[in-house]
């Protein structure tokens, strides 16, 4: 019987060649987009849960009121961890990581820069379960100068693992200085599905032999990411309450409040000041989800509409089999096993293009998703026990309404005259295209929002500007280096701060200053500058004035931005110039700058002050004329070489710099769009195919309609009038399912477009049109036929 199932269904696929190729075609498609997103959905919820007690692993942090409102920072300072081991025993165990840095790896021969190294505790491998190839988890960071390298770099570097007491020289992160290290221990590539990466592991120990012990004490030094793991005993809820107290008892007076966060929830839900890498956002997850099921409804919608449409071919057939004994179970069965062997070979197919699409779409949209169906259990299980369930579901409704076809009526009339079927095409066809305009208007907006990110005014002009890194040799030489640059025709300015545009702010101090009579104190970010720096970037002075290297007062001036200004209660931005403002230095206010955006734009202006001190700043800014960067990039190379010997030279665009703080989005629109289309194109492809039945069963009544003399514009009209009105409706329904959805996602910038209304004319203009065109191919085709051919064949 099962044999006799499968040899039908097999025989009807190959019978209605094109419906089976569209039924096929539409959902691989579909489930080759819904697989990729399963797999990236999988991917995102699964970070750092490969450690063993991943849900007792929280990650220190704190925030500071600001007056203006909380910074929320990831890193603290060195003493955290011990007093956090002093003060809570009970902890199993309290580990500190530094903040990645790059610097120049020196070994076998090759001077490379590296971009991901970081100072780690002793405790490393035992807090964490990342594996090592070599060496002893308990001892592997123990000494000063040991070194954990990862696998791709002992092949980088050796082309081997085999590398234990092998010699490298690592530059230190803040000079120039390389600190000799010997490779203790190699470790396994970290995993994807971690919220950090390092490929160079530098022991505790040697920073000690590096930097003062001042650093270590210091509170205010935020540099390292503080991990803790808690007795199973004890909540994270509870936990936080314990830490409440805790920094009341040290810190009540600085409004500073320590927290710990789950390290499982850190790359979907924490996006604060300082994480480690980029993180992602659970709202993507989210999306991504919706329009996999998206992607799997609108297949499952074709299959179910043309499945029904066809039903009537087969009518007699069923009435035949039921007369001759055939239960209604039995056709059942037979129905549910040709769409469940449909739904196999789409999931042969969609699986196969997820897997050879995969390796593209990570090159050209640096999406790292890893689908390997066969070598994953669980995937497996899951994709077989889907294509069951895909093909009960899709199939169920054709089956139950074929099987309740009257023999005797059936028969009679030559085959099923109900309507009904009719009418659930027209409602799923419209379900299609209403979730295909949600896509479209939602795609327009994301690509708005983020097209509003790259373009914003900054405040300030980053057009033209060549980035230098610090070294050490230039820094003792700054002043001759910058003049040296000053010296060529295309540079046409010059200026260096402790920090670049574009980069988080984290560090701040405590200020106060006389606001009519009381003395205000707020925190604010410290950014160290030269003379010149708000000149170069062409920042507007909107109170007082910029600093001027010949007023000798001015050596100890500081320049407001307008929200420091108003944290600290100044209505007149006039008042607050001239007057004494007081920290750890003594200085006073010469000008108010207008806000702009010295960090990325995903955070809001922060409360700043800019200080004259030349002598702590180290980023440098090039400002270039004209187009010939080359020749302007050669000489500032020409005279890097004659300053620095140690260092080879880099250099990057402040532009492209800027540009990069929005990859996470470009990723998400260049994914999103591609689904978006895909989407479309299986909606596309339903309607075809449905058209193309409809227009087959009403040829008949073309042929008489020509004859009587109607034009093909005529019969054009009448065939797509119909299938129009459902997709005009479509359309509408859509719209406040679309703004509601984009409202919501709106939420999450500090800074966001307006509702584009014209989205929603373009989103109707692109379906009307790709819909008029999808069904005009067959129509006007029809209506070119001969209607005496047509009428022969009645």
């Amino acid at each position: 019987m099962l044999k006799n199932y499968i040899k039908i269904a097999l025989r009807n696929l190959y019978k209605g060649k094109v419906y089976s190729l569209i039924n096929i075609g539409g959902l691989s498609i579909g489930l080759a987009g819904a697989l990729f997103i399963y797999a990236y959905v999988t991917q995102e919820l699964s970070f750092d849960k490969f450690h063993e007690n991943s849900g007792e692993i929280y990650r220190v942090g704190f925030d500071v009121d600001l007056g203006s409102g909380k910074k929320v920072i990831a890193t603290t300072g060195f003493p955290v961890a011990e007093q956090l081991r002093v003060d809570f025993p009970d902890l199993e165990e309290v580990i500190q990581i530094s903040r990645l840095y790059d610097g120049e790896v020196t070994a076998n021969g090759k001077k490379v820069m590296e971009e991901r190294i970081a100072f780690a505790d002793s405790l490393f491998f035992e807090f964490y379960s990342f594996d090592l190839i070599s060496g002893s988890k308990t001892s592997v960071l123990d000494q000063p100068n040991s070194l954990v390298i990862s696998e791709s770099m002992a092949l980088k570097y050796f082309g081997s693992t085999d590398v234990l007491g092998k010699d490298m020289l690592v530059q230190e992160p803040f000079g120039d200085r390389d600190m000799p290290m010997v490779i203790s221990g190699v470790m396994k590539d970290m995993p994807v599905a971690s919220h950090f990466h390092i490929d160079f592991l530098v022991s505790m120990g040697t920073s000690r032999e590096f930097y003062p012990e001042s650093i270590f004490e210091s509170w205010g030094w935020d540099s390292q990411y503080t991990y803790i793991r808690l007795p199973r005993a004890l909540s994270g809820d509870d936990f936080n309450q314990q830490l409440a107290d805790f920094s009341d008892r040290l810190f009540k007076d600085y409004n500073i409040k320590f927290f710990a966060y789950p390290i499982e929830k850190i790359h979907l839900h924490s996006n604060i000041n300082s994480e480690i890498e980029a993180n992602s956002n659970i709202i993507y997850v989210y999306i991504f989800s919706v329009v996999g099921i998206i992607l799997v409804l609108l297949a499952s919608v074709n299959y179910m509409n043309m499945s029904t449409a066809r039903a009537m071919n087969r009518s007699k057939e069923i009435s035949i089999r039921k007369s001759v004994g055939a239960a209604r179970s039995q056709i059942i069965l037979q129905f549910l096993g040709e769409a469940v062997i449909t739904s196999f070979l789409a999931l042969l197919l969609g699986g196969l293009i997820a897997e050879l699409a995969a390796a593209q779409l990570e090159s050209s949209l640096g999406v790292n998703v890893q689908i390997d169906i066969l070598n994953d259990p669980k995937l497996l299980i899951s994709f077989i026990s889907f294509g069951l369930i895909l093909g009960i579901f899709s199939g169920s409704y054709p089956a139950l309404y074929i099987s309740s076809f009257n023999p005797a009526k059936v028969l009679k009339s030559g085959g099923s005259n109900d309507k009904s079927p009719n009418a659930l095409r027209k409602v799923l066809v419209l379900f299609q295209f209403i979730l295909s305009s949600v896509l479209i208007i939602g795609s327009i907006v994301v690509y708005n929002q983020l097209n509003f990110l790259r373009s914003k005014n900054l405040g300030v002009q980053v057009e033209q500007n060549i980035v230098l890194p610090p070294t050490q040799a230039i820094s003792q030489r700054m002043e001759t280096f910058k003049n040296k640059l000053n010296e060529h025709p295309r540079i046409a300015s010059v200026t260096t701060s402790s920090r670049r545009l574009g980069v988080d702010i984290n560090s701040g101090e405590y200020y106060k200053i006389d606001v009519n009579g009381k003395m205000e104190e707020a925190r604010l970010s410290n950014i160290f500058v030269d003379y010149n720096f708000l000149n170069h970037f062409e920042a507007k002075i909107i109170a007082g004035r910029g600093f001027n290297k010949n007023i000798a007062s001015d050596s100890s001036a500081v320049i407001l931005n307008e929200s420091a200004a108003k944290v600290f209660g100044f209505q007149n931005l006039n008042d607050a110039l001239n007057k004494p403002i007081e920290s750890w230095f003594n200085a006073h206010v010469v000008g108010i700058v207008n806000d702009f955006h010295f960090e990325t734009i995903h955070n809001r202006i922060k409360p700043m002050v800019f200080v004259v001190d030349p002598t702590s700043t180290s980023w440098m800014s090039i400002k270039v004329k004209g187009d010939r960067l080359k020749q302007s990039i050669d000489y500032i190379q020409s005279v890097w070489n004659e300053f620095e010997t140690n260092r080879e030279f880099r250099y990057s665009f402040l532009e492209d710099n800027l540009y990069n703080l929005y990859q996470a989005e470009e990723r998400f629109v260049k994914v999103f769009t591609l689904f978006v289309v895909l989407a479309l194109f299986i909606a596309c492809l339903g309607l075809l195919g449905l058209v193309a039945y409809t227009v087959s069963k009403r040829l008949p009544e073309i042929g008489i309609r020509k004859v009587l003399g109607a034009s093909v514009l005529d019969i054009a009209m009448l065939l797509n009038k119909d299938f129009l009105k459902i997709v005009l409706i479509a359309n509408i329904i859509a719209y406040p399912l679309a703004y509601f959805g984009i409202q919501q996602w709106l939420q999450n910038f500090e800074y966001r477009i307006d509702m584009p209304w014209l989205a929603f004319i373009v989103s109707t203009l692109v379906i009307v049109g790709v819909a008029l065109f999808t069904i005009s191919f067959n129509s006007i085709k029809a209506a070119l036929l001969n209607p005496v051919s047509t009428l022969n064949e009645e």
